[in-house]
């Protein structure tokens, strides 16, 4: 009777655990993204297109006690990268040489715990997952994603090549609101 009842419990507590979501294809938001081992912090204006593999980045770059500002589109596809510096105007195509980072939660992620972002009191945080594991080369990584609509929330990502790489994510709207916005710049034509 006891294994039986034992055998119950976790059978409740398995199905208490979140599902993994599929996060939204097509987003854009702000991103503050931060390189320990480059001493690097980004802050930005992001569009993603998960259906097209492309993203674009308005970035203001702090590195070495200095600012700079880009506009980056990246065409993973074509396998070229678009980056114009937004004081001299000048471009610089280069062909990728990183893979298409999706935001989505991995098929072989853990689920770790569900928690309040902000308060508990209705209106003043923002439930999320947080999800982690490792990679197929063994770098470990970990990512919070908003339980409502399965919103990218942070980012982690440490290996012995980069030692950290952190990603916060806000102000996000679903959607695409100019389609152009993947052209790339004129300067670079």
């Amino acid at each position: 009777m006891k294994l039986l009842i034992f055998l119950a419990c976790c059978v409740l507590a398995y199905a208490q655990a979140p599902g993994r979501c599929t996060a939204p294809i097509a987003w854009e938001g702000r991103i503050i993204e931060y390189d320990r081992s480059k001493d690097f912090a980004v802050r930005a204006k992001f569009s993603y297109d998960a259906l097209n593999k492309r993203t674009r980045r308005v970035d203001e770059i702090y590195f070495d006690g200095k600012r700079e500002f880009y506009d980056v589109l990246q065409l993973f596809d074509m396998g070229k990268e678009f980056a114009v510096n937004l004081v001299s105007r000048k471009c610089e195509v280069r062909p990728l040489t990183i893979s298409f980072r999706e935001f989505q939660i991995p098929q072989n992620a853990t689920f770790y715990t569900e928690a309040y972002i902000g308060g508990t009191l209705l209106g003043s945080g923002v439930l999320i997952s947080a999800w982690g594991g490792k990679t197929d080369r063994g770098d470990f990584y970990s990512a919070d994603y908003t339980v409502a609509d399965c919103i990218p929330v942070r980012d982690e990502f440490y290996s012995n090549r980069t030692r950290g790489i952190h990603t916060n994510v806000y102000d996000v709207t679903l959607g695409i609101s100019d389609p152009n916005i993947f052209v790339p710049p004129k300067e670079c034509m």
